[in-house]
């Protein structure tokens, strides 16, 4: 009697263990799907004084490849109604969509709480920017707050990398920034090659669609 009390107690336990294990991998998923990213996701982070370089595989996707859907600059610096236009045009963006920030001259003066509410609808930290200091992000729209790539708030000029697959293809994106005494510019690169568009001072919201190819 005494070794099947035993065997069932030993059932138990192992069933009572297995649905344990279960339930915190399910977990995972769950934590890591909120974030956007594939649970094989891996990271790898190279800091320096003035500059960052980061890397990010995202999850692969069923489309071909990826292109620029919308590119456009908010004088977060100098209009509080263009800090206002940021907040829509960050809400509008698809959710899941990939987007890139970077900030030029100077761009935390005329932000607002919305603003950086805005900012961390795309996985920023809300983190207030510093005046005259470069920024960049790269997240992707629902992240949560503080799981998207970003520079710290306080150096002169900053770079961001990322790289992330789809279906067939294997796609590099850059986000380069420097304030005003130190490069005065907010630069964008897709597969090495920069996109081309106008860039003004404040803070410049790039967004990214997968299309077929």
């Amino acid at each position: 009697t005494g070794c099947y009390i035993a065997s069932g107690l030993y059932v138990v336990t192992f069933i009572g263990c297995y649905f344990f294990t279960q339930g915190a991998a399910e977990s995972r998923k769950k934590d890591l799907a909120a974030k956007c990213v594939d649970p094989a996701v891996t990271f790898n982070s190279v800091w320096s004084m003035f500059s960052t370089e980061e890397l990010m595989y995202f999850k692969k996707n069923s489309a071909g490849k990826h292109e620029q859907a919308g590119f456009q600059s908010f004088d977060t610096y100098g209009s509080s109604g263009a800090t206002a236009a940021m907040v829509k045009y960050i809400k509008s963006i698809p959710f899941g969509a990939v987007v890139a920030v970077g900030a030029q001259d100077s761009a935390e003066n005329k932000m607002t709480a919305d603003g950086y509410k805005a900012l961390r609808m795309i996985g920023a930290s809300g983190t207030n920017l510093q005046h005259q200091k470069g920024y960049g992000l790269i997240g992707r729209r629902g992240m949560l707050a503080g799981a998207a790539l970003e520079t710290e708030v306080n150096s002169l000029q900053v770079t961001l990398s990322t790289k992330f697959k789809c279906k067939d293809c294997f796609t590099q994106l850059r986000v380069k920034s420097a304030g005003k005494n130190n490069g005065n510019s907010a630069s964008f690169y897709l597969d090495g090659k920069q996109l081309v568009e106008k860039v003004a001072r404040g803070l410049t919201v790039v967004c990214f669609k997968t299309v077929n190819g």
